[in-house]
């Protein structure tokens, strides 16, 4: 064979070994970017590999895929600043998240992954938040006819506190504000995390009384944190807010009381409502209530609304036979909005009796249970309602009122491991993780001998506290 050929030859070998393995020196960086505040992956972010000490020079990046993945071939021996880009950073309010990354010629593969800071992190270092149930609201506010920044405003958070005092058990309103910052953005600190919140955004200055202007605000939507997540982000559309003062319906507004003429508007919501099994739910009512408007689902399920007020509003649904549901919907102006429920059928179902012996069940909890008499919660039960709390479980007792007091108004008496409470708010006699069970006496009649006695609460009747009779058990006593 001719020198020539072997040339050709050796050529071709070294062509082959340069296109089947990265070239000395150089390195595949692969990984995946994930959210860590929802648990899913990042698809179509940018991630980006530049340079420490040339960082004006091009660097390498490519898009992860549907699955959050990435490569990156051909990446040079060097240290590098390491971080992704996504419009989700810009929603939470964050600069793109950069590391370090030392990529070495001994290593012709590397993995490496990013990821959003966690739920705790973020409260953490937003708001100094304990290792307690508060928690953290943010996001922004934006215009719904034009989806520019609000760049006034407050957001509003409410929501209700058990308080246990020499007056008995009372369901008090709290709230928190936030200014809204020039960029849009609002952060609302230590609000709870085991109920549901109620928010509102309001836009513009402090009004002027000389002028006559319409408020711009959202509705008031209802939000709950997920269990065990203290950080909550939800942004917020506002829109004037226009009346329609010929309406022969009117809303009742829930803070004064008074009469309040529905809004209205040009939004359009669309949706489905859906039951087991993905089947449609014909016939159920959909309400938007404070435009007093409502759709009926056809026989396949779907409905429709228009003349909608703008901004981010509730929309019920209800049904016979299904457990009621909302939602929270952003109605624009250059969008139909849509939303589809999947409604849980309510299902009537006796607990199981459960027998245990007395060294099991040192409070008589389980068998006072069995005996049917009173309202009774178990630890299990709390937490399929989410995250377990004492506020949460006396608000699902039947007999109690809404603002939980007994019937006729009066207050209840409160046992903690058969050791009578008057202190308050209600959440702080102990963590809901505490709560082996909950017994409610509705009638004096039924009441235990050991949780009443004559003198019991002043004025109150012999063997019953005058009215509702509660009892907490930690789990020293009910497991």
């Amino acid at each position: 064979m001719r020198v020539s050929d072997w040339v050709k030859v050796v050529t071709g070998l070294l062509m082959a070994l340069w296109h089947a393995a990265p070239a000395l020196g150089q390195a595949v960086v692969t990984g995946t970017v994930r959210d860590s505040l929802t648990g899913r992956p990042f698809s179509d972010a940018l991630v980006e590999l530049v340079p420490t000490g040339t960082p004006w020079l091009a660097g390498f990046s490519a898009r992860t895929d549907a699955a959050g993945r990435f490569t990156i071939p051909d990446v040079a021996s060097g240290t590098y600043h390491f971080g992704f880009q996504h419009p989700r950073l810009d929603s939470l309010g964050m600069d793109p998240l950069v590391r370090t990354l030392e990529v070495r010629a001994a290593r012709r593969r590397l993995t490496a992954d990013l990821a959003l800071p966690t739920a705790r992190t973020f409260a953490r270092t937003l708001c100094r938040a304990r290792n307690d149930d508060s928690g953290v609201l943010l996001g922004r506010v934006i215009d719904a006819r034009d989806g520019r920044p609000v760049t006034q405003g407050s957001v509003q958070v409410r929501w209700g506190e058990l308080s246990v005092g020499n007056d008995g058990l009372r369901n008090d309103e709290a709230q928190r504000t936030a200014r809204i910052r020039n960029d849009g953005r609002f952060i609302v600190c230590n609000v709870p995390t085991d109920g549901p919140i109620e928010v509102q955004a309001v836009a513009g200055s402090l009004p002027n009384p000389s002028r006559v202007q319409p408020r711009v605000s959202s509705g008031r939507i209802e939000l709950q944190f997920d269990y065990d997540t203290p950080l909550r982000h939800r942004d917020l559309y506002v829109a004037p807010e226009e009346r329609d003062v010929e309406a022969t319906r009117a809303t009742v507004d829930s803070t004064s009381g008074l009469p309040r003429a529905p809004r209205r508007g040009v939004a359009r919501l669309g949706g489905r409502v859906v039951g087991d099994g993905g089947r449609p739910v014909a016939g159920a009512r959909v309400v938007v209530r404070e435009a007093t408007a409502e759709a009926t689902t056809d026989s396949t399920g779907t409905f429709q609304l228009s003349g909608l007020p703008l901004g981010t509003h509730t929309v019920e649904m209800l049904a016979l036979g299904m457990m009621p549901m909302r939602t929270a919907a952003d109605l624009r102006a250059d969008t139909d909005a849509s939303v589809t429920f999947r409604a849980a059928r309510r299902v009537q179902a006796l607990d199981a009796i459960t027998v245990r012996s007395r060294a099991d069940d040192p409070a008589g909890f389980w068998r006072r249970r069995a005996s049917g008499a009173g309202y009774y919660v178990d630890a299990d039960q709390m937490r399929k309602w989410g995250p377990p709390s004492l506020g949460n479980a006396l608000a699902m007792a039947p007999m109690l009122r809404r603002n939980l007091t007994g019937r006729g108004g009066c207050t209840p008496t409160i046992f903690v491991d058969a050791m009578r409470v008057e202190i308050g708010p209600v959440d702080e006699i102990l963590s809901g993780l505490e709560i082996g069970g909950i017994e409610v006496y509705p009638n004096p009649a039924d009441v235990p001998p050991q949780f009443g006695s004559p003198g019991s609460r002043p004025g109150a009747a012999a063997l019953s506290g005058g009215c509702a009779t509660i009892v907490v058990w930690t789990k020293a006593y009910v497991n």
